[in-house]
């Protein structure tokens, strides 16, 4: 049986919205987002997530967003994600707007999705531009970017080395910050493994001590082992010796015996 695409799925979802059946269209976006493969999944969950904004279900909008995050950190989920904090109508609207933003920025800094990255922050930009103060809008230019040109290496499909060209990349103060302690925690990184090693070639040198010394006793316990058996070799031969002797002299008195007789 074939599975109906996520336009299908989302179309009965919709059909047993306008029924009147809430629930049953719920049951039905878990179901889609829930296949292991979507032919458009960005279509489902944003039907999903409009459902439920449609139903005044703020807590579930933002447990849909958080859900999607752990499959994706792509800008525009983000984006809409803050952009719902915005406009949900709480209090707090504003700060849990940032609050989402602060997270965004935080997970394409991780993700090294700079092109994302500066969609965001524009957006970001534009959000405190409405609802921030002069300090929220200190804070959010200090982490602008700048564009800069770099070179680059270039290579052709058979990856041989060409040459150099010009490329635009954009340098964020929040990552330029970052580097002393990037080196710092490098070098700690590198002592860490210098005294592993160290500690490993100690142990290897005490067990292949360990091993010479154990082959020195069993080299010991075969010379004593051959020492007796020498020994008892010895003590054969002797008693052979004596045997011998006493045989000899047996026959020797026979033989005078046998001449006083005559």
């Amino acid at each position: 049986m074939d599975v109906p695409s996520t336009t299908q799925q989302s179309r009965f979802a919709e059909l047993e919205s306008l029924l009147g059946d809430m629930e049953r269209a719920r049951a039905i976006y878990e179901l889609a987002i829930s296949q292991p493969r979507l032919d458009m999944p960005e279509l489902v969950w944003k039907a999903y997530i409009d459902f439920e904004v449609g139903q005044g279900e703020r807590d579930k909008v933002r447990e849909l967003h958080e859900r999607l995050l752990e499959r994706t950190v792509h800008v525009k989920v983000w984006m809409n994600y803050a952009q719902f904090e915005m406009s949900s109508g709480d209090e707090d609207s504003v700060s849990l707007a940032r609050r989402v933003f602060e997270r965004a920025n935080q997970a394409l800094k991780a993700s090294s999705e700079k092109e994302e990255r500066v969609m965001l922050l524009e957006a970001w930009k534009e959000f405190e531009a409405q609802h921030g103060d002069d300090e929220s809008r200190a804070k959010l230019n200090s982490k602008l970017p700048r564009r800069a040109k770099k070179r680059v290496k270039t290579y052709n499909d058979e990856g041989v080395e060409e040459g150099w060209e010009e490329v635009f990349d954009y340098i964020f103060p929040e990552d330029e910050a970052a580097k002393p302690n990037l080196k710092l925690l490098e070098k700690a990184k590198a002592w860490k493994k210098a005294m592993e090693e160290k500690q490993g070639n100690k142990i290897g040198e005490e067990g292949a001590n360990k091993e010479n010394e154990e082959e020195e006793r069993d080299k010991e316990r075969d010379r004593e082992e051959e020492d007796e058996k020498k020994d008892e070799r010895d003590r054969d031969s002797d008693d052979e010796r004596d045997d011998r002797e006493e045989d000899s002299d047996s026959e020797g008195e026979k033989e005078r015996e046998v001449e006083t007789e005559h």
